[in-house]
């Protein structure tokens, strides 16, 4: 996470943001726990906008989203290699706008966000109950 420039709690808030799935194929990498990983690490890829900092590292600014390594290596790279004439996707259109890790509501909520690893039973246990509480809100 260091070299793309995030915190455990900034990678918790673009996790909470794109409501624990990947953001581009909307899969959780993990069945019962809500897409936490927790025994594959590289489960989980930080998109960035390359034309800003290179492969590799990132300054933290243009993290884009999570990604799952096939959306991260093959069909977003794909996408944006082909002209503009022929990018009609909506879902990589909107997610290469409007980057879940670039949201306002992506930045860090102290005392939820920077609580825990995101493999923790405590932070598994949060999302349980807040998502408890938007149900019963409505």
């Amino acid at each position: 996470m260091w070299r793309y420039g995030l915190t455990i709690a900034r990678f918790n808030a673009v996790l909470r943001v794109q409501n624990f799935a990947i953001a581009l194929c909307g899969d959780n990498e993990e069945e019962d726990d809500f897409g936490i990983p927790h025994t594959k690490a590289s489960n989980w890829h930080i998109d960035h906008d390359h034309t800003c900092c290179g492969p590799g590292s990132s300054c933290g600014n243009c993290v884009r989203g999570l990604l799952c390594r096939q959306c991260n290596m093959e069909y977003l790279p794909a996408y944006e290699r082909l002209p503009a004439h022929m990018r009609d996707s909506a879902l990589f259109n909107t997610y290469l706008t409007d980057p879940p890790a670039q949201r306002p509501e992506a930045e860090v909520i102290k005392g939820r966000d920077n609580m825990y690893l995101p493999t923790s039973h405590a932070f598994l246990m949060d999302r349980k109950f807040a998502d408890a509480l938007e149900a019963a809100a409505g």
